[in-house]
């Protein structure tokens, strides 16, 4: 009969003892920051906005401008932290 230090690894969670090549490629799954440029958010933004209004025409310029102080808020309150 065998126990549990020899039974197969199927029965057993695996453990960097029995798969050691599973944790290695479970730390290169790991995906990398990506940096989305400010006017990018901005722009994103202004249209979540525009969506909100109900996709009403006319004020766009306003969304844009709320945006920059949404996105640059953020972005000056982030770097001042």
């Amino acid at each position: 009969m065998l126990d549990a230090a020899t039974k197969p690894h199927q029965t057993l969670p695996c453990t960097e003892l029995c798969c050691p090549k599973s944790s290695t490629l479970e730390q290169k799954s790991v995906e990398p920051t990506v940096l989305i440029p400010i006017t990018v958010r901005i722009q994103q933004r202004a249209y979540e906005l525009y969506e909100q209004r109900g996709r009403t025409d006319g004020h766009d310029l306003d969304d844009w401008l709320q945006a920059e102080c949404d996105i640059r808020g953020t972005h000056a309150n982030a770097a001042a932290a």
